[in-house]
């Protein structure tokens, strides 16, 4: 398979992974719509809240929509990093090494700093 192939493939699944991320997004959206009613008033004063305490607390109260809007907005959120790693394994094959093992790094730091997170 040529490099070019490989890219095309890349970029289709970048843009499936977007469309995919935002359909789950209005799907959770929907969801949290029916349940809750107008579920907007929460964000009239923000409060900074943690990754996981947002979950928990979704957990608690059943809040499966804002769940489901999680996990959109984490598809979406692991689109770059897997097009880092994607990047990475097109210059090994193209027989690439130090590209594709700093694009390797690279998508291990980032992988990394999102598990290390402070404000999760």
């Amino acid at each position: 398979m040529n490099p070019h192939d490989l890219e095309l493939r890349v970029a289709k699944l970048l843009r499936t992974g977007v469309i995919l991320s935002g359909i789950i997004i209005s799907i959770g959206w929907c969801w949290s719509l029916l349940t809750s009613g107008n579920d907007l008033f929460r964000f009239k004063d923000y409060h900074t809240v943690g990754f996981f305490e947002s979950v928990h607390t979704c957990l608690q109260t059943g809040d499966y929509g804002s769940l489901v809007v999680y996990l959109g907005l984490a598809v979406l959120v692991m689109l770059p990093a897997t097009r880092v790693l994607l990047a990475g394994i097109l210059f090994i094959t193209q027989k690439e090494k130090i590209l594709g093992w700093l694009g390797v790094f690279v998508f291990l730091v980032l992988v990394t700093s999102f598990l290390l997170g402070t404000t999760l």
